[in-house]
């Protein structure tokens, strides 16, 4: 009995927290590609009663999860954001509690599995997964990797093949639901493989090893050879080449700091960037030491000891080795900064290079000395390679470094989960793992303070239900633009104090918004949003502001399809449109 009342209290302050964490985003309203997806879907799918065949199709193609699952969710809520957002938060949940399994399996230790649950249902990491809610397959995805490397886990230790066929059932359901986000998991497992052999030095483990792979393998190239779920074959080896050619660029322009990209991302992933105290640029070196390095130092350096200290094993000689690696990699960080102080002077940037770069040598350190114990290394090298390689695509494509929101983070955050329930199971007592999970307990109040900031954020800068409602029930209902002959065009004019407001709230996603209240399906006379009046005067005259929109210049529109309004403060918006017409009309 009392261990039911434990769980139950685990499970509720979970959800208790989380609820309190994720709440306000529940007032954030659908925009941008959320219309996008439910319009593709529309012209795609059509509707439910279509059947499971054509849903099927749609479902392995690039897009097509993403675009299915909000297609299914407009018929059941039609346009209510809340509803949207709240089965975004149970999707949520459903990637948190995946992590239990795993982390229990590993650690066995239900504090550690409790954390690494609680972490991710709350974390600001990779929150633009919830804010863009089109996004929400992610945590899907999530939720069957987890439990597929759970799976795969137990068929390697415990040397049962039966664990496989859950293993490749939940691969196959992550990499259809959300290909983009697993690309971390076939080189993850390989260096788990790479790393048990290193251990097992025998030739029965190596077989298994093998087919364990191969199976991965085969699953993986089914689903590129059944379905489009990959997207173009070549768009990998594109994207690769497109960075490559970015990192030769700086390369000749004598910019190196991309380089250190990877490592103040990972610091991005554990300490939320907006709620770092440097909010601003470094005026000089000495700046940078006094304000900057000597403090997180000092902060990294002091949580360090004192986490040896309350660990198993790791002699005092560590913590020497540790700080030497610390001040060996702050040279490093000092010399990025001073190669690179036009593009690389933010506040925000270098501290996240010394973090990323502490918190990498603090897991490679434990690491080391806890190799022999398979269980725990296998979680430490497990977690920190699946941080790293999570978002390695991204930045090979793009280098550039990626903020905590961003949601190609989503799944270094669930590794961040599990290697911090780690160092909370190898406290050498239970005394002591508590004392752990108190300390990584002031992570979690950052990561609930940030993600409640940044929600407040995005409903007062125009992604907020109230904002968004507002604006649009001042639109006046216009059932002639799915009559006309020609597509209407939209211009929204500001105060110059609301663009973020008129982005988030009326243009981003503007056309296929329409076009879903106005049943418009054809793409020719889907309405556009032009974003100057010299493009308004271009549209009636000449046709050349669609070229931005169709490539080439089209015949030029009458006038009676300019619409144009002006958008005063938050949420007054003033019809223009009969103005707008005779200026244009004087034009001619």
């Amino acid at each position: 009995m009392l261990k039911i009342s434990k769980n139950f209290l685990f499970v509720f302050s979970i959800l208790l927290i989380s609820l309190f964490t994720l709440y306000p985003s529940f007032n954030l309203a659908l925009f941008g590609d959320d219309w996008l997806v439910i319009y593709r879907y529309v012209s795609d799918v059509g509707s439910i009663s279509v059947g499971f065949s054509k849903h099927l199709h749609e479902y392995l193609s690039p897009y097509g999860p993403t675009q299915v699952f909000m297609g299914l969710l407009a018929q059941l809520y039609n346009y209510d954001s809340t509803s949207y957002y709240i089965t975004s938060y149970l999707f949520r949940l459903f990637a948190a509690f995946s992590l239990f399994p795993i982390t229990f399996y590993l650690t066995r230790n239900k504090l550690s599995a409790f954390f690494a649950v609680l972490f991710f249902s709350v974390t600001t990491t990779g929150f633009d997964t919830t804010n863009w809610v089109f996004n929400m397959t992610s945590y899907l995805a999530i939720g069957f990797i987890s439990l597929f490397l759970f799976f795969y886990l137990r068929s390697k230790k415990e040397g049962g093949t039966i664990f496989l066929v859950p293993a490749i059932i939940l691969l196959y359901l992550a990499y259809i639901t959300s290909s983009i986000r697993m690309h971390a998991t076939l080189p993850l497992l390989i260096i788990l493989e790479v790393f048990w052999n290193l251990q097992e030095r025998n030739l029965l483990f190596f077989r298994k090893s093998f087919i364990r792979l191969a199976l991965v393998l085969v699953t993986i190239l089914f689903i590129r050879f059944t379905g489009a779920s990959f997207g173009q074959p070549t768009e990998a080896a594109d994207r690769i080449r497109e960075g490559t050619n970015t990192f030769k660029l700086f390369l000749s322009q004598g910019r190196y700091d991309f380089l250190a990209y990877p490592l103040a991302t990972l610091g991005s992933i554990f300490i939320p960037d907006a709620i770092l105290p440097f909010q601003s640029q470094v005026s000089s070196i000495t700046n940078y030491i006094i304000n900057i390095v000597l403090p997180i130092l000092l902060i990294f350096s002091t949580a360090s000891r004192f986490l040896i200290k309350l660990t198993h094993g790791l002699k005092k000689g560590f913590f020497g080795i540790l700080f030497a690696l610390m001040i060996t990699w702050t040279i490093i960080a000092i010399v990025f900064y001073r190669g690179n102080i036009s593009t690389f002077s933010s506040t925000t940037y270098n501290s996240l290079v010394l973090i990323g770069g502490y918190i990498f040598i603090l897991g490679a350190i434990f690491i080391i000395k806890n190799i022999k114990l398979k269980s725990t290394a296998t979680l430490l090298i497990l977690s920190l390679a699946w941080i790293l390689l999570s978002y390695l695509y991204a930045w090979l494509w793009r280098p550039e470094l990626y903020l905590t929101t961003n949601r190609y983070l989503i799944v270094g955050a669930a590794g961040a989960a599990i290697f911090l329930s780690g160092l909370i199971s190898l406290g050498n007592s239970k005394r002591n793992q508590i004392t752990i999970f108190v300390i990584f307990a002031s992570l979690l109040i950052m990561h609930i303070y940030s993600t409640r900031m940044y929600e407040y954020q995005l409903i007062s800068f125009g992604h907020g239900q109230e904002i968004s409602n507002k604006i649009w029930a001042s639109i006046p209902y216009m059932p002639e633009i799915s009559k006309k002959e020609r597509v209407s065009v939209f211009y929204f004019v500001g105060d110059g104090t609301n663009g973020s407001i008129i982005h988030d709230s009326i243009t981003f996603g503007f056309p296929p918004h329409m076009a879903l209240l106005y049943n418009i399906t054809d793409n020719n006379k889907v309405p556009v949003v032009l974003e100057s009046w010299e493009d308004v005067v271009s549209a009636v005259t000449d046709g050349k502001a669609f070229i931005r929109h169709y490539g080439v210049a089209i015949d030029p529109i009458p006038v009676d399809n300019v619409y144009v309004f002006k958008l005063e403060g938050k949420d007054h918006l003033i019809n223009l449109t009969t103005k707008a017409r005779e200026e244009l009309l004087k034009t001619l």
